[in-house]
């Protein structure tokens, strides 16, 4: 019986020890530093592009008219945008 005791103590500080050592790296300020938050300058000055805006009217006589607005770098989709109206509405009249 005396002998069981002292095998379990010395399991029970083995497994302290070897608890010890994989847990306490996990707490050195080595680690933390490495998992740091940074910030892209390079990413964060970019702008999402917004989308151009399209009103659409239908007239009386069934003809459709569009407003398409944008963005002063968005010129070429707001063409891409008229040539879509374009031959989906046929070519109506502007306004």
């Amino acid at each position: 019986m005396n002998g069981m005791i002292k095998v379990a103590k010395v399991l029970l500080f083995t497994l302290v020890v070897v608890s010890l050592i994989y847990i306490s790296p996990a707490f050195s300020e080595e680690e933390d530093e490495a998992f740091q938050f940074k910030t892209n300058t390079e990413i964060a000055g970019v702008k999402p592009k917004r989308p151009v805006r399209v009103k659409v009217e239908r007239h009386k006589d069934g003809e459709y008219s569009w407003d398409i607005t944008g963005d002063n770098n968005d010129i070429d989709e707001i063409i891409k945008a008229d040539r879509r109206f374009r031959k989906a509405f046929g070519n109506s009249k502007d306004k």
